[in-house]
């Protein structure tokens, strides 16, 4: 990572940080942030690591697509810079919703989920000359796919446990009828965790995930 992202008030904003095993004596150091200004922007960037020495990186971003008004997608793009903003363009309408025609392989109705959650954008991924041509980089990308989707499966998990609980609580206290109106109250707060939609994503052919990839997720 460049120097001084962590000196520069960048602490206060990790959400995650994690390093994942790879073959070969290679790891993918994973950091996820808060941007610093929208709330439906993560940063994300990856170290990739030799042993202990770090010898290529990945930065990227999510933006929500789940937050309202939907119509700001291509604002939080042009807010970046100028290339996410003519990849949003190019690929998503104003509310982030997939331009059908211009993405080979998705179709309108058996594909609509792609039209919400997570717009991932890989802005770069930088590898020492000496470590290339060992698909360390398409490793790289599978691997944070494959964290992001795992991530967030915990966390829709953990809140609906946390919603179940706080249900029955109040069932306890003031009977069925006001637990059913207060779950009710919990739904719009659960959709904010259905941002991802990592599993809903086709990949190219060689970026698939193979059975030897999962184990190592849960480790």
């Amino acid at each position: 990572m460049d120097e001084g992202d962590s000196e520069d008030g960048s602490q206060d904003r990790i959400l995650c940080q994690e390093t994942l095993a790879d073959r070969g004596g290679y790891s993918f150091r994973i950091l996820l942030e808060t941007h610093c200004e929208y709330d439906s922007v993560v940063e994300i960037r990856v170290e990739i690591l030799h042993g202990d020495t770090e010898v290529g990186h990945l930065k990227g971003r999510v933006i929500d697509r789940s937050f309202q008004p939907r119509w700001q997608f291509h604002t939080l793009c042009d807010s970046h810079s100028e290339e996410l903003q003519e990849i949003g363009i190019t690929f998503c309408n104003d509310d982030g919703t997939v331009r059908f025609g211009e993405i080979d392989g998705l179709m309108p109705g058996e594909d609509n989920p792609a039209s919400s959650g997570g717009f991932l954008h890989i802005e770069m991924v930088s590898i020492r000359e000496e470590h290339r041509h060992k698909d360390i980089g398409v490793r790289c990308v599978k691997m944070l796919l494959e964290f992001l989707n795992v991530r967030d499966a915990r966390e829709r998990q953990e809140h609906k446990a946390a919603s179940d609980t706080w249900v029955r609580h109040l069932r306890e206290l003031h009977g069925d009828e006001a637990a059913y109106i207060a779950w009710m109250r919990t739904r719009k707060s659960e959709s904010d965790y259905l941002h991802a939609g990592w599993t809903l994503a086709v990949l190219a052919t060689g970026l698939e995930n193979t059975p030897e990839d999962h184990p190592r997720m849960f480790e």
